[in-house]
């Protein structure tokens, strides 16, 4: 019985070394039948020759290179077109896969008659420890996946299911697993988690990871908004929508949004996201 093929897209920008360690964690999967397609968003440092090197040792590499810095979205994007695999999942270039990644998925994947994508457990790498984050077996529903991102940065599905769906938002600054998974539930129905922790997300590091930017995260805010306005719960979606905004240290402090952020996710979470708000701040001066 042939085995099904996984596509694995990486989008990559000036980060040769931690590329170099991604692909090697693919590599090393004891689930041998998969592709990896990389894409580089008109990377300018050695990635070029990183790449060369492990394809003359390896013939299921694939490497795109963007004539143009055009953002993480676009770059995920082009590598997406060229995947050929019938299942497919992402990786990011500083993160890296556990050995058991692509086959714990592989023994999971008839769940996909059921649930629109699988994600994992994952394990969170900082300076000073792992830790083990999002364990629980659970499922995502509209009712859920509008309180926020609880999947993850990275999910397994039928590859169909993401081109159907068009990919991810190019018009994104910020936010776009999340767009794209909110859409991929829309579309064909609930997902689930696999509790395993076979994928690791690495901080310690110190390249920037995800984008701070106030600007960029209400930007996407706005355009989340209009895109689900058609949305039953659209108010529920743009409520939480702006909570979580709110919780990135660099937003700006707003006395209305601290009262329902008390009320919509405790005491405890809220003193935390003000705390970081007011290191921030010291931190300037």
């Amino acid at each position: 019985m042939t085995k099904p093929l996984v596509s694995v897209y990486i989008c990559t920008y000036n980060r040769a070394a931690l590329l170099k360690r991604a692909v090697e964690s693919v590599l090393k999967q004891d689930y041998t039948h998969f592709e990896i397609v990389i894409c580089s968003d008109n990377s300018s440092d050695s990635t070029d020759n990183v790449i060369e090197e492990l394809k003359e040792k390896h013939n299921n590499i694939k490497y795109y290179k963007l004539d143009e810095n055009s953002g993480a979205c676009t770059a995920r994007n082009k590598a997406i077109q060229n995947c050929v695999g019938e299942y497919i999942t992402g990786l990011d270039d500083d993160d890296f896969f556990e050995v058991n990644r692509l086959s714990t998925f592989i023994e999971n994947r008839g769940m996909l008659e059921n649930y629109s994508f699988l994600t994992s457990s994952y394990r969170y790498k900082t300076r000073n420890r792992v830790k083990d984050i999002l364990t629980d077996k659970d499922v995502f529903t509209m009712d859920n996946i509008i309180v926020g991102n609880r999947v993850g940065n990275q999910v397994f599905t039928l590859r169909n299911r993401i081109t159907q769906v068009g990919g991810f938002d190019e018009a994104l600054p910020a936010w776009q697993d999340y767009e794209l998974w909110l859409r991929l539930i829309v579309n064909f129905g609930p997902a689930i988690r696999v509790p395993s922790s076979t994928y690791t997300i690495d901080v310690s590091h110190e390249h920037e990871r995800i984008s701070k930017s106030t600007h960029k995260i209400y930007k996407a805010l706005q355009v989340i908004q209009q895109k689900y306005n058609w949305l039953e719960k659209s108010r529920i979606l743009n409520e939480n929508l702006e909570l979580n905004a709110y919780s990135y240290p660099s937003s700006k402090f707003n006395m209305s949004l601290a009262i329902n952020y008390v009320k919509n996710r405790g005491v405890k979470s809220t003193v935390l996201i003000h705390i970081k708000k007011f290191l921030r701040l010291t931190s300037i001066f």
